[in-house]
C-alpha cells in the first residue's frame, strides 16, 4: 500500500513537471516572438529623427524590463493594492502630456509605438508564470469588447446592405427555406 502511494506521488509529480516545462517552453517561444516584434518597432522609432527623446527613453526603459519577471508581479500587486506610484494629479498631468506627444507622431510612427508597447506588455507577461496569464486575460477583455462592438457594427451594415438588395426580410421568410420576399 505504501509503495503504491509513493509510485502514485512520483507519477503525479512527473506529470506536473512535464506540464510545467511544456508551458514554460511555450511561454518562452511566445515571449521571443513578442520580443522580436518589440525590437522591430522600437528600432523603427529610434531610427526615425521625428521620434521625440521622451519616447526613445521610454522604449529604453521598456527594453530593460522585458526580461524581468518581477515587473509583472510588482505591477499586479500595485493594481490589486490600488497603490499609486505618483499622486493622482501628477500622474494625470504626466499621462496627458505623454498622450499629446504620442498623438503628435506621424501615423506610421504611432503604429510602431503602439505595436512596441503592446509587444512589451505581452513579453513581460510571458515572463511571469502565475501573474502573466492573469494580466493577459485582463488585457483581452478590452479586445473582446472592441471585437464585439465591431462585429455588431458589421452585422448591422450587412443587414442594411442585404435589405437594400433584397428588400425587407420578414421573420416568417426564414421559416420558408430562407427565401426573402421583398416587402
Amino acid at each position: 500500500m505504501e509503495t503504491t502511494s509513493i509510485i502514485l506521488l512520483i507519477g503525479v509529480a512527473l506529470l506536473l513537471a512535464t506540464w510545467y516545462f511544456k508551458r514554460s517552453t511555450r511561454a518562452l517561444e511566445q515571449s521571443k516572438i513578442t520580443m522580436d516584434s518589440f525590437y522591430q518597432s522600437a528600432n523603427a522609432l529610434t531610427d526615425d529623427d521625428r521620434t521625440p527623446s521622451v519616447i526613445i527613453e521610454m522604449l529604453s526603459d521598456m527594453s530593460r524590463d522585458l526580461t524581468d519577471g518581477a515587473v509583472m508581479r510588482k505591477f499586479i500587486f500595485q493594481v490589486f493594492l490600488r497603490r499609486a506610484v505618483f499622486s493622482e494629479k501628477v500622474a494625470s498631468s504626466k499621462s496627458k502630456d505623454f498622450h499629446a506627444i504620442v498623438m503628435e507622431l506621424p501615423p506610421e510612427l504611432q503604429g510602431h509605438f503602439f505595436r512596441a508597447t503592446a509587444a512589451a506588455l505581452f513579453t513581460i507577461s510571458f515572463r511571469s508564470f502565475f501573474f502573466g496569464p492573469i494580466f493577459r486575460r485582463l488585457m483581452m477583455v478590452g479586445v473582446e469588447l472592441a471585437n464585439r462592438s465591431r462585429d455588431q457594427q458589421r452585422d448591422t451594415r450587412v443587414e442594411t446592405y442585404a435589405a437594400g438588395l433584397f428588400g425587407h426580410v420578414h421573420d416568417e421568410d426564414h421559416h420558408n427555406g430562407g427565401c426573402a420576399t421583398p416587402a
